[in-house]
C-alpha cells in the first residue's frame, strides 16, 4: 500500500515557486508614501544632509572622476556619516565610491582584503539602518528603493565572489558571517540579497532570485538525473 505524504505549507509554496517563479516574489514589502523618506529623520533634517550628501557625490560624475576625486568623495561622506551616523545613504555611497577605488579586478583579493571588507561593512550599516523592525511594517519610497538598490548590489557583489572562487581563486575579505567562504555558501547568500532586493522592488534581482534559489538548482538537479537515467533505460531496452 502506498504511504501517503503529507507537505506543509512551507513545502508546498517551495514546490510552487519552483514551478512558478513569480510566485516566490508575489510578496512584495508594504509601502507607504505619506511616511518620511527615513522614520528617525523629520523631513527638514532629511532634506539638509540629503543636500550635503548630493553636492560630496558631484565629485563621483562627469570625465574628471580620478583616485583623488574619488578618495575626497570617502572622506567627506565619513565625515557626513559621523556627523549624521543614522543616514544609511551615505553608507551605500560610501561602499559604491570605495568599491570604484578598489575596482572590480581588485575585490576579494589579499592585497585589497581591508578595502573589500569596508565595502560589505558599508553595504550591512545601510541595511541595517534602513530595514523596519518589523517584516510587516510599511516602508517609505525612499526606503524601498535605498534597500532594493543595496541588497541587489551586495547579492552582485556575492556573485562576482562566485565568479572568482569557480576560476581557482581565493576570495578574501567576505563578511564575517560567511566564515567559510566556499562557492555554495556565497550563492546561497547571494541569493538570500537577491531575494529582498526583489521584495523591495528591483526586477533584475527578483529574476537573479529565481536563478540562484537552491532549491530550483536541486530541483533542476533532480530533473536532469531522472532524464539520464530514462535515456539510459531506453537505450538498454533498443
Amino acid at each position: 500500500m502506498q504511504q501517503e505524504i503529507h507537505l506543509s505549507k512551507h513545502d508546498l509554496h517551495i514546490l510552487g515557486a519552483l514551478f512558478d517563479p513569480e510566485l516566490s516574489l508575489s510578496t512584495s514589502a508594504p509601502v507607504d508614501a505619506s511616511k518620511p523618506a527615513l522614520p528617525h529623520l523629520d523631513e527638514e533634517e532629511f532634506a539638509s544632509i540629503r543636500a550635503e550628501e548630493q553636492m560630496i557625490l558631484k565629485l563621483l560624475h562627469g570625465s574628471s572622476q580620478t583616485a583623488d576625486t574619488i578618495d575626497r568623495a570617502i572622506q567627506q561622506l565619513t565625515g557626513l556619516i559621523t556627523r549624521s551616523p543614522g543616514f544609511a545613504p551615505a553608507y551605500f555611497n560610501r561602499a559604491q565610491a570605495r568599491r570604484l577605488f578598489v575596482t572590480d579586478d581588485n575585490l576579494f583579493t589579499e592585497e585589497f582584503t581591508e578595502q573589500s571588507r569596508f565595502v560589505f561593512a558599508d553595504l550591512q550599516s545601510t541595511i541595517t539602518l534602513a530595514t523596519p523592525l518589523s517584516p510587516q511594517a510599511s516602508l517609505s519610497i525612499h526606503q524601498q528603493s535605498l534597500l532594493a538598490s543595496v541588497h541587489a548590489h551586495r547579492g552582485l557583489l556575492l556573485m562576482k565572489a562566485v565568479q572568482r572562487a569557480e576560476n581557482g581563486f581565493k576570495v578574501y575579505g567576505l563578511p564575517d558571517e560567511l566564515c567559510k567562504p566556499d562557492k555554495d555558501s556565497i550563492e546561497d547568500a547571494a541569493s538570500r540579497d537577491f531575494f529582498f532586493g526583489g521584495r523591495y522592488g528591483d526586477k533584475d534581482a527578483q529574476q537573479m532570485s529565481v536563478k540562484t534559489n537552491p532549491y530550483a538548482k536541486m530541483c533542476g538537479a533532480i530533473v536532469k538525473q531522472a532524464m539520464r537515467q530514462e535515456i539510459e533505460e531506453g537505450m538498454e531496452k533498443v
